[in-house]
């Protein structure tokens, strides 16, 4: 009999994630803007640090900025998961799941994955 891997399990991720510490900026359906500092960074999501709660669920457009790009990087996502920072000023955490779709910014998004690869 076989052992369970992380593989069988239902949140596998199915890109891997590369660790980084880009700044990016959420903005929100209503147009306001949150700060954060994007922690990991595959072709399907991310893993990112943020001040404000953010609702899983609800969609975003997250503004990448890398030095491998003239301007910043716009890539839809929506909120997957949220975890509250612990007590006084602590950020929290996301996870965001990407909406691609043969979006022209997925090889955009694949050079900064590649030229952070060279930087490890």
């Amino acid at each position: 009999m076989r052992a369970a891997s992380m593989a069988d399990a239902p949140h596998f991720r199915h890109h891997e994630r590369r660790p980084v510490r880009l700044p990016a900026s959420l903005r929100r359906d209503d147009g306001s803007l949150v700060r954060a500092l994007l922690l990991d960074l595959s072709l399907a999501g991310a893993g990112l640090e943020v001040a404000d709660a953010l609702t899983p669920g609800t969609t975003l457009m997250i503004e990448v900025t890398s030095p491998t790009l003239w301007d910043p990087l716009p890539l839809r996502s929506e909120v997957v998961w949220f975890q509250a920072g612990g007590s006084g000023r602590q950020p929290g955490r996301a996870g965001v799941r990407f909406s691609l779709d043969n979006s022209p910014n997925l090889f955009a998004l694949f050079e900064v994955l590649a030229a952070h690869a060279f930087e490890e």
